[in-house]
Formats: C-alpha cells, structure tokens, sequence
C-alpha cells in the first residue's frame, strides 16, 4: 500500500505508519469476511456498500487520523484509480484489493468467530459462523424474500444447518431459540442457578470462576447438549467430560483469563472442578433437580423447531446438506465434540425398520414415533419422507416456482 501511494502526487505524502494504522482500523471494522472485487476489476454494489462501511466505521473510531488516507485506502479497494496511470500502477492497485480480500476473512474468523463470539452470548445459538448474536430472527416476510432470491440467483446453493465447523448442533440450537421465547422463565432459573452453585465457585485473585459471564455460557450449552434420553453412570461421566472440555475451550478462544498461548492453568482447573461439582448426579444436587426440570419442556418445545427446520431445509430453494450423524438429534458441541465417531450401523438399522414399519402405516408410524422421540427415530423419519419426495419430485425442485405460506398457530 505504500509502493501505491508513491504512484501519484495525491498519495505520495502518506506514511508507511499512518497507512498501516488506517489498513488495521479498517481491517477491524470491516462488515463481513470479505468482498468479491473480481480480477477483471469488477466491484458489486454489495462490496461498495461493505467497503465504504468499514471505512466510514473507521474514520469515526479514529478521529486524530486523516480522514484523507481513509479515502486513499477506499479509492484502492474501489478501484477508483486517479488519472494518468499507467497499467503496471493499475494492476498494482488491483493486486492489493485481491490480496486484501484474502486477509480480511482470516482477521474476522480469529477476531469475530473465534473470540467476539466466546465473550458476548445473549443468545448462545445466535453465535454460529456467518452470524450475528444481535440479530434476533427476521419477519416472516422477509423469509420469503431471501428465498424468492435464493430460487433466483444461487437455486442449487448448499443448505446446511450442521457443519464440521458449527458451534453447537443444529438441535442444540433450536433448543436454546426456545429461550427466546420465554425471557422472564430463562433470568430467573438462572438467578437461581447461580445461587445454588455458589459454594462451587472459587475466588481467584478477588474475582470468582467462573465469572458470571462464564456462568451464563455454561447454562446455555447445558440447554442446548443436555441428553434426551436418561443417562447411565458411566454415559454421565462422559457427558460431564464434554461440557468439561468446552468449557475450557470457549475460555481459551475468549482470551480474557486465560488462553492457549498464555494459559491460566488455575483458571482452567477452577473451570472444571465448577463443572464437575455442578453436575454431580444424585437427588442432593438441588440444582440438577431443578434443572431437569426447566429443561424437559424445552427439549419437547426444540424437537418440534428440528422438525420444521428440517422439512424446511429439505423443501426450500437449495440443496439440502446433512453433516455427518445429524439424520438423528444433533446435541454436539464445537469441535472436536462434533467431530466424534458416528455410529453408521445403528442408522442403518434404524432407517431399515423406518422403511419397513411406513410400508404398514407412515401415519401410525409418525404418531409412534413422536410420543416417543428420545432416539432421534423421528428425525430420520421426517428426512426419509421429505428427501424420498423431493427425489420423486425432482422437476419441481429444480425448476418450480416459491410461494411463501402464512403458518398459524
């Protein structure tokens, strides 16, 4: 950026500092993870709107900058060159924009996913890749139209609602959206909570750990991975392990007590005595009791979001993806948690069985198979059912018109 500026009379004074000081604030402000600016010199509409976010954002952050640099840097990454340059300066300036494309993306997976997301949660299952923890839903009609547009422009994008790289399952977070809808429920369980736990805290250096904040993150993800089904002692271990070991994962991506290259060893060891005290089974643990209880009723309300999720995923404009395992309940946690083992075998047989018993009677089936959805069978039958219609429809999805429809409850 600095060989760029030499090239005109305009520029030529900026210095290598102030020009690195802009690049950053910049870089920290940008919007997404990175404009589309092609090699033929083309800029969307789109990536003007992002791009003169971000540098607007960043003269307001930086007031003791010149705005000039700022508008230096703009007129780079727009491809708005000034006149008499040759075409070796041109295509410098294009490199750049390319170049600066391929660095933004990294900046905001470290800064935004890997960190912003591990320290502000209001809503834990708002904090997935590509999204964003202070946008809560959308209008029904606006649903519609991002589809209509789908069906227009990306009609064979991917549909993916579980991936490797997820933060929580899909069913994970179709349970904590419940909270959502219950506010005043969800504060005062967790007032609760934190009282109960409070002898399980440790003070460290005049401050608890966990810090409420900690806390907080620890009863979403309870919510949301928290097992359908009643667990053995020695699948309890194992569950209490998980939480254990993302626990101190999301402490180690927020970086505010410790991290992985200057760890807190004490911090994290405090982290996990919390959570393995908290989650000791046994009728005298008020809190487990109490949990449970708050729980149940919102796995029930989070399989009926599933459900719709997946008929929706399957019959919306796209191409519906299925991460591995996720035909049945996804109740996983970031890596490596969602990147365990998957018993292929079970699903074989339980798709077999689907396959055998919906010959019979599929609406005797669906009835049975939903008063008793603790194995996940439910999932895979509603899958089943919709991919087999789509796949014996396959004109209609390909190339059928989008009507959005009004739902009631």
């Amino acid at each position: 950026l600095d060989r760029i500026s030499e090239q005109h009379r305009w520029s030529r004074d900026f210095t290598l500092n102030s020009l690195g000081r802009v690049l950053a604030e910049v870089i920290a402000c940008f919007p997404v993870y990175r404009s589309y600016v092609t090699s033929i010199g083309s800029v969307r509409d789109e990536d003007r709107r992002n791009i003169l976010l971000a540098i607007n954002r960043a003269k307001r952050r930086n007031a003791a900058l010149s705005e000039s640099t700022f508008d230096f840097l703009a007129s780079v990454l727009l491809l708005e060159h000034p006149d008499g340059l040759d075409e070796a300066s041109v295509s410098e300036r294009l490199e750049f924009t390319l170049r600066f494309q391929q660095l933004t993306s990294p900046v905001m997976a470290k800064g935004f996913e890997d960190t912003a997301l591990y320290r502000y949660y209001p809503l834990a299952s708002l904090n997935e890749v590509g999204g964003d923890p202070t946008s809560f839903g959308m209008r029904v009609e606006s649903f519609h139209a991002r589809n209509l547009e789908r069906l227009r422009k990306w009609p064979h994008g991917l549909s993916a609602t579980s991936t490797h790289d997820t933060k929580r399952g899909e069913e994970g977070r179709a349970r904590i959206n419940v909270l959502s809808d219950i506010p005043g429920t969800w504060e005062r369980a967790v007032w609760r909570w934190h009282q109960l736990n409070a002898a399980a805290r440790q003070e460290m250096e005049g401050a608890e750990v966990p810090d409420p904040n900690e806390e907080y993150l620890f009863y979403q993800t309870l919510v949301g991975a928290w097992p359908l089904l009643p667990m053995t002692p020695e699948e309890h271990e194992r569950f209490v392990k998980r939480i254990q070991g993302y626990i101190h994962k999301a402490a180690n991506e927020a970086k505010l007590k410790t991290s992985w290259i200057n760890p807190d060893h004490n911090h994290d060891r405090a982290l996990a005595e919390f959570v393995g005290l908290v989650l000791r089974p046994g009728p005298e643990n008020r809190f487990l009791v109490d949990f449970t209880s708050f729980q149940t009723p919102i796995a029930q309300a989070g399989i009926l979001n599933s459900l719709s999720q997946t008929v929706i995923k399957i019959g919306a404009p796209g191409v519906p993806d299925f991460y591995q395992g996720a035909e049945l309940w996804d109740l996983n946690l970031v890596d490596p948690d969602n990147r365990r083992p998957v018993d292929y075998s079970a699903r074989r047989t339980m798709l077999a069985e689907i396959h055998r018993e919906a010959g019979k009677d599929p609406l005797a089936l669906a009835e049975k198979l939903l008063g008793e959805p603790g194995n996940g069978a439910i999932k895979m039958f509603v899958t089943n059912r919709a991919l087999e219609f789509r796949s014996a429809n396959r004109e209609l999805f390909a190339g059928g018109a989008y009507f959005g429809l009004e739902a009631a409850a």
